[in-house]
């Protein structure tokens, strides 16, 4: 009995008892690794433990990515999808896009589809001739004209040999050799394509292919091509590398560019002003930049506004990682540098501080995920979905704000402060921050003055503040 007590007694001083996984009880659902697939639906922040431990539910639940206000996508965590074993960056906007079908059922309702996805998920990841990193498409329908989220926007697939690092790819859930699939499922599909126009994630001059016309198959099956060659932008031939056979100049074809009043130019340069995509002939790293910086929302967060990489002209990076989310730890920095109060003098810190860490320092990118000005506005910088080269040691488990100035004798001002607070319940909404994380200042983690005693005396009163290393 009293080593009973004693047992009980030492979980809940550390936390790693049952009690701590009782938002994910709450829910009906058992805390699990995700690398295994959900019966139901993931949830993130409701278990103890590694942020790769997740609530699973018994029950899928229809959650909706947000992303798209003319078509629903089904989130991974809504079908209950593994973690995939590794994750590659895509460069978006692509030029071009490709359509499958999965040769395997057809479904009509949610849990027939989400079913279908599961299968077509471990058929990619363990078949041994496969053994792919995660299920092959970006997005896969259903005939309840429902996408679901495969790869999604901004990862390489294993779709379209010879072609997976420069389109996106939709898979028709079933066989379509003899007869096409629903209207719902083909207007879905459509308008997933426009939705990726309006979010930058695919080339408004894009080039769409049934897979038949890359490879020797006959994917997508014979109804269903016959069906997309009547659709906009259908090419019947493979795409060509830079090649253009057309009886226009280039400066025909660059005029969306021109009429904004901007030039197009490879984007490993800094742009003056903001960059535009899908407003240039050539590479989808051929991008137009506009003179003059236009303030552009991200739109991730409600109740901040984070201007865009684009809109303050960001280099494209050498390289990308990808973290995993939604991490345990945020860290606070100050970039000891100057000040801003206002969108031009703040987008011509992030420009300067872009160049130095990537020229001086030889890093991939700008080293913080976001920074702010103190015109109370977040500066997009790796996001929230890349590794950032912030936190020595810690950059794979933690995000980080930095805010621009120097901070060792006085505050940020309270539009400033009040922005990176309202950052981190954006990150805790949008999953991308654990909802137990721990705030760090960057001292509390390295032998530096970072980030500036007076905002670190701030900082240390806010929630989750932790005064020693994670």
């Amino acid at each position: 009995m009293n080593k009973m007590l004693c047992l009980i007694l030492l979980l809940a001083v550390t936390g790693h008892g049952l009690a701590s996984d009782q938002p994910c009880t709450d829910l009906g659902g058992h805390c699990q690794d995700d690398h295994h697939k959900c019966s139901g639906s993931y949830y993130s922040g409701k278990c103890s433990g590694s942020a790769t431990r997740r609530c699973c539910t018994r029950t899928a639940v229809e959650h909706d990515t947000g992303d798209c206000s003319n078509v629903k996508i089904i989130s991974r965590d809504s079908w209950g999808a593994r973690r995939p074993a590794s994750i590659s960056t895509i460069h978006s906007p692509v030029p071009d896009f490709f359509i499958h079908h999965t040769e395997g059922g057809a479904c009509t309702s949610f849990s027939a589809c989400i079913s279908q996805m599961k299968g077509i998920q471990n058929y990619h990841m363990d078949d041994a001739n496969h053994h792919w990193s995660d299920i092959g498409y970006s997005f896969l329908v259903g005939e309840d004209g429902k996408i679901y989220e495969g790869r999604g926007w901004n990862r390489i697939g294993a779709h379209t040999q010879g072609y997976n690092s420069r389109g996106l790819a939709a898979s028709f859930m079933g066989s379509f050799m003899t007869h096409s699939p629903n209207s719902a499922a083909l207007n879905a599909v459509k308008e997933l394509i426009q939705c990726g126009i309006s979010k930058g994630k695919v080339s408004h001059s894009y080039a769409l292919f049934g897979h038949r016309d890359v490879g020797s198959t006959d994917c997508p099956g014979t109804a269903l091509y016959n069906v997309i060659k009547t659709w906009p932008r259908f090419h019947a031939h493979s795409p060509k590398y830079g090649v253009f056979f057309f009886n226009f100049s280039i400066s025909d074809v660059d005029q969306p560019c021109i009429d904004l009043g901007g030039s197009c130019q490879d984007d490993s340069n800094p742009c003056s002003g903001s960059y535009y995509s899908g407003k240039c002939t050539g590479s989808a790293n051929r991008r137009c930049c506009k003179t003059i910086a236009v303030e552009h929302d991200t739109g991730d967060c409600s109740d901040v506004k984070i201007i865009s990489r684009d809109s303050w002209g960001a280099r494209r990076p050498g390289s990308t990682s990808t973290i995993y989310t939604p991490v345990p730890d945020f860290f606070i920095h100050h970039t000891d540098g100057g000040y801003c109060t206002s969108f031009s003098a703040c987008i011509s810190q992030m420009k300067g501080i872009q160049n130095y860490h990537m020229v001086s320092r030889n890093w991939a990118d700008i080293g913080y995920s976001f920074l702010v000005g103190e015109d109370g506005k977040i500066y997009e910088g790796r996001g929230w979905d890349k590794v950032g080269a912030h936190t020595s040691g810690y950059n794979s488990r933690g995000l980080a704000a930095s805010f621009m100035g120097n901070f060792a004798t006085r505050a940020p001002n309270s539009a400033a402060l009040n922005a990176v607070k309202k950052l981190i319940q954006c990150g805790i909404r949008k999953g991308k921050v654990s909802s137990s994380y721990a705030l760090f200042g960057h001292r509390d983690v390295s032998t530096t003055t970072c980030p500036g005693t007076a905002l670190y005396n701030v900082i240390k009163t806010w929630p989750r503040f932790k005064a020693h290393s994670p």
